[in-house]
């Protein structure tokens, strides 16, 4: 799937700084973070704020 998503600069920078498979590991991160929210947190926004600033296309 492709799709775009916006990152602090500081959170892409991270990830790409563990090299090639970044997105691979950034996508496991991201599925681990979920295992401990409900679909009712993700939408409301009540599990962490969205500040936007890097904006990212990934395609998995």
């Amino acid at each position: 799937m492709f799709t775009g998503i916006r990152l602090d600069a500081e959170v892409l920078e991270a990830f790409c700084a563990t090299g090639k498979g970044w997105q691979t590991r950034m996508n496991a991160a991201l599925k681990e973070w979920l295992k401990d929210r409900s679909p009712a947190q993700l939408q409301t926004g009540n599990t962490f704020a969205y500040p936007a600033r890097t904006r990212l296309l990934i395609k998995s």
